[in-house]
């Protein structure tokens, strides 16, 4: 989080987890069994085919994360900006974080570093617990 420059770093736990996504989903295949698109593909279809919706005002929103393909395009530093700056826009609170793409591109190496280390130890507290 102290990568980030002083005026992002309150927002640094949403710009890092959405660094991490992007992380994930660029060593997906060193983590998980089943490939990203199936995963991706069954994400969609749960969030579609869910009766369980907390509200069908939701249901747009859905359908356009899908269309879109917004999952899928956590692969691409193009798309992790485009999520950094969607989220950006739903507060004037969160607007610092619009362009902050740019600090992941500055520090690649050393958030992949990070990432690198950290999300084993996620996935063994994960299987800890099960």
């Amino acid at each position: 989080k102290y990568r980030l420059p002083a005026p992002l770093r309150r927002f640094a736990g949403i710009v890092v987890d959405v660094y991490y996504d992007h992380l994930l989903s660029i060593h997906w295949q060193r983590y998980m069994d089943t490939s990203r698109e199936v995963f991706i593909d069954s994400c969609h279809a749960a969030l579609l085919g869910s009766p369980a919706l907390p509200d069908p005002q939701w249901r747009p929103f859905l359908e356009r994360l899908v269309e879109e393909n917004w999952l899928g395009s956590y692969a691409s530093l193009k798309g992790i900006g485009i999520t950094l700056d969607r989220i950006s826009q739903r507060s004037p609170r969160v607007a610092p974080i619009a362009g902050s793409v740019v600090e992941l591109e500055k520090n690649f190496a050393s958030y992949e570093e990070d990432f690198l280390a950290f999300y084993p130890e996620v996935l063994g507290f994960v299987n800890a617990d099960s």
